[in-house]
């Protein structure tokens, strides 16, 4: 049996875990990969990409390259991209390199947008 040769570098796949609703978790997350939330979280996250589904909640800190907020969040969010859609429920501050806000979303708190160069 002969194995097709590999590629010299493979390129890394972008892992994805899915918390779902009936989930809580009281304690921070970190990771290289994406996370989408539909749970609860009492604690701070810190990963590559994060969804925040609507029926989601967060209290804490989120560090992310992008985020996309259809939930409830009570802290901090820095990410360099952040969505939150009509259902998004913040109370936070929020400091970003680019904002996309849909009509209807809620937010209680300081913007921070980078400028463009």
């Amino acid at each position: 049996m002969v194995t097709p040769p590999q590629p010299a570098n493979p390129k890394p796949t972008r892992q994805r875990s899915v918390l779902q609703s009936d989930l809580q978790i009281d304690g921070d997350i970190s990771g290289a990969g994406m996370v989408d939330l539909a749970g609860s979280l009492v604690g701070n996250i810190d990963v590559q990409g994060l969804v925040l589904q609507a029926e989601g909640r967060i209290q804490g800190n989120i560090h992310a390259s992008s985020a996309t907020i259809d939930g409830c969040i009570i802290g901090t969010i820095r990410a360099e991209s952040v969505v939150i859609s009509s259902t998004g429920r913040i109370k936070a501050d929020i400091l970003a390199d680019r904002l996309d806000l849909h009509s209807g979303a809620k937010i209680i708190g300081a913007l921070s947008i980078k400028p463009s160069a």
